[in-house]
């Protein structure tokens, strides 16, 4: 897996050695290297980059079967293609903490519908929300979304917050220490 991602990405701004390196050994010394490669890739990183990267962990983190990874890949895509958009037009600031963020079935159903965000952009994740089992634009309006429609995404959420477990304590505990 290592070396397909790595090809993806650009070498001078995104170490993914050094991104997955740290993430598999936890040691203090690879850190540095670390915050680095994942501050390069969410600041300059293109949405494919960054999902390859988080689906890939998500396939390191036990998830073998290819349609969840496929279920993964579609919910994770059309919801970096909006916070990337937003990062690169309109200032915003991209971070794991972020992209927790907006996991959220509400928020996803809100960013759906911000007309600040190109039309064109935001029509991946109305095709993902279409896509959901019980879910429908009319309920969303009225704060009545079908449970089954929250029990597919949150299944999807969990996954993807369990493979970014590792990115978000990092990020945190940077964040902690430029506190101090």
């Amino acid at each position: 897996m290592k070396k397909e991602l790595k090809d993806e990405l650009p070498s001078k701004d995104i170490n993914l050695e050094g991104l997955l390196g740290y993430m598999a050994s936890g040691e203090e010394k690879d850190r540095d290297l670390f915050m680095s490669s994942a501050e390069n890739l969410l600041a300059r990183g293109s949405c494919d980059q960054i999902k390859s990267v988080l689906i890939g962990l998500l396939s390191d983190s036990g998830h073998k079967d290819d349609l969840r990874i496929g279920q993964f890949s579609v919910m994770t895509m059309a919801l970096l293609k909006v916070l990337v958009w937003a990062r690169d037009h309109q200032g915003k600031s991209l971070t794991f903490t972020s992209i927790l963020e907006f996991l959220p079935l509400e928020k996803a159903v809100s960013l759906s519908k911000d007309t600040s965000i190109d039309k064109n952009i935001r029509a991946p994740l109305e095709r993902y929300l279409f896509e959901i089992p019980g879910y429908t634009n009319e309920d969303a309006e009225k704060n009545d979304i079908d449970p089954e429609a929250y029990a597919y995404h949150g299944f999807l959420t969990m996954g993807l917050v369990e493979a970014m477990t590792g990115l978000l304590m990092a990020e945190l505990a940077e964040s902690a220490s430029n506190l101090i």
